[in-house]
């Protein structure tokens, strides 16, 4: 999990990133200007959400293909042009399991189990070591990998005001309850009981199953894939050699 503060604006900044290397690529893309403030954006989400809350998988792609030219937020921005936003804006509270009792990604749930860990970007490296211990795996530190730098005046508040604020807390309003996270960045709660539930034993000398290489594999495929497609956001014709992909994974293409 990640304080939702902190997120939305990565988010809108990264979407920014995007509009300007597409924008320079197709004289046609709505280049960053158009996503304007943070409380612009959170209002193009807003209505992305109303949307998109109930749509996942094939639903989800037939909704964005038949509606390509219906335009969001304050600048009308084409939803042909929305992909990165639509795959990225939902509430994390949407894929975890505690919270979707029926479905996850839209595919009705095998069991009930819940959660038994979850670990948060602010404390990424202290949760990795607790849960490799659990798992026996390497105490390995974890790569650096897209990140985006400081934010303004060294945080997230510096972009909000009042209004962002306020769309921003409707908006993920799931998250903020369930991760306890404050606009201070503090934490009220706890995301998750503590690794591991009771009645499991850490086993560190534990081995990886063979069955788990067939997960591990499709795993990396998907990690794969979203690098190479950050990679090439120049050549769109590169791009659409990755759509089977994506269709597999059930997002927009």
């Amino acid at each position: 999990m990640r304080n939702p503060y902190a997120r939305f604006v990565s988010l809108w900044r990264h979407a920014r990133r995007v509009a300007s290397d597409r924008a320079r690529l197709s004289p046609e893309w709505p280049g960053p200007e158009h996503y304007g403030d943070l409380k612009q954006f959170a209002e193009l989400c807003a209505e992305l959400r109303a949307d998109f809350r109930d749509r996942w998988g094939r639903d989800a792609r037939a909704f964005f293909r038949a509606n390509r030219a219906r335009t969001y937020g304050p600048a009308r921005i084409e939803l042909r042009h929305l992909r990165f936003v639509v795959i990225h804006m939902p509430p994390q509270t949407d894929f975890l399991p505690d919270c979707n009792p029926e479905r996850l990604f839209g595919v009705r749930r095998v069991n009930a189990d819940p959660l038994s860990f979850v670990g948060t970007v602010e404390t990424m490296e202290e949760d990795f070591a607790r849960l490799a211990a659990a798992l026996g795996l390497p105490d390995d530190r974890l790569p650096v990998r897209n990140a985006s730098g400081k934010e303004a005046g060294g945080g997230y508040a510096g972009y909000y005001d009042a209004a962002a604020r306020r769309l921003v807390e409707e908006l993920y309003a799931e998250d903020l309850a369930f991760t306890g996270f404050t606009f201070d960045g503090a934490r009220s709660a706890p995301a998750a009981p503590d690794w591991p539930p009771e009645g499991v034993r850490e086993r560190p000398d534990r081995r990886r199953s063979p069955r788990t290489l067939p997960v591990r594999a499709w795993r990396r495929l998907a990690a794969l894939e979203i690098r190479a497609e950050e990679r090439l956001v120049r050549w769109p014709a590169a791009v659409r050699l990755f759509r089977p992909l994506k269709a597999l994974r059930g997002l927009p293409r």
